[in-house]
């Protein structure tokens, strides 16, 4: 197209190979709201964590940092502002022994890691890859991410092996306040709680995948759920949130300038397309207490 540019990316070196079945991603980790270069890469056979300033044409290694010790499995990262101090945390979850029978989910916050210590309870784990129905079994295991009950505090959804009944299940992690008001004493200023009163979501078996997704538009987010049938098929399920809040919400869709190249033949072309990996901050002011 017309509008093309065309970039020379700066060549790393002496770089070790990414990690299969691991986080890539361009995320702002140092709060400046540019997107940085997020890598999992192998280490002597282990995870290593690399965080590059961008632009690529002027790369800066900017953190370096290895997992948590005694990890067996390793899941996929993601990253969220789980304790709404501003900046964006490091999330992994993992398996402490290979059967992953003890799963946990860490944080990395201040450079150090935190145990979040979830109460899975002797029921509930991570499940193994071979639990997954093909071809979802290839699919590395994640969390999303969403603010569900919309108290500012992004939650967790996550599909976990269930032992009573021998399935696959979506598991709602509430996040919670982490101190002696509500009885709980962790490493960490804050929790996630297992949400055992969504029993629809819980009688939902033989899951795949889920995430959490605004289906209605309406700043409330919803669930959906990949569901493996008696037939051996696939069927996507969702649940409306039905929770009512005194709330506002913004949607925000950052737009790439670039014209679509297969477009040709419409009279009217789209202005470019929904860009991923923005950074959106807002700041609210009151007289009262300030930011």
């Amino acid at each position: 197209s017309k509008n093309r540019t065309v970039y020379n990316f700066e060549k790393l070196n002496n770089v070790d190979d990414l990690l299969p079945d691991s986080t890539q991603a361009t995320v702002d980790l140092n709060n400046d709201l540019i997107a940085d270069l997020f890598l999992t890469v192998n280490h002597n056979n282990k995870p290593r964590f690399r965080v590059y300033q961008l632009p690529l044409t002027n790369m800066k290694l900017i953190s370096d940092y290895g997992p948590p010790p005694g990890v067996a499995i390793y899941h996929l990262s993601t990253f969220a502002d789980i304790d709404a101090d501003g900046v964006l945390e490091h999330i992994l979850p993992v398996c402490m022994n290979p059967d992953c029978s003890d799963s946990q989910i860490f944080v990395r916050d201040n450079h150090k890691w935190y145990a979040l210590q979830t109460n899975f309870g002797g029921d509930v784990r991570f499940p193994l890859k071979h639990e997954i129905p093909s071809p979802f079994n290839q699919i590395p295991i994640s969390i999303k991410i969403a603010d569900y009950n919309l108290d500012g505090y992004p939650d967790m959804v996550a599909v976990m092996k269930q032992n009573s009944i021998n399935s696959t299940v979506s598991i709602i992690l509430k996040n919670r306040p982490c101190n002696s008001d509500n009885n709980l004493f962790c490493n960490y200023n804050r929790t996630f709680a297992v949400q055992t009163d969504e029993v629809f979501v819980l009688s939902a078996s033989n899951a795949t995948l889920a995430a959490f997704f605004d289906v209605l538009e309406n700043g409330y987010p919803d669930l959906l759920v990949l569901q493996k049938t008696p037939n051996d098929d696939f069927q996507l399920i969702g649940f409306q949130n039905s929770l009512i809040q005194d709330v506002h919400f913004i949607k925000v869709m950052v737009l790439s300038t670039f014209s679509c190249d297969t477009c040709s033949h419409r009279q009217r072309l789209p202005y470019g397309n929904n860009q991923p990996g923005q950074s959106i901050k807002m700041e609210t002011i009151t007289t009262a207490d300030g930011i």
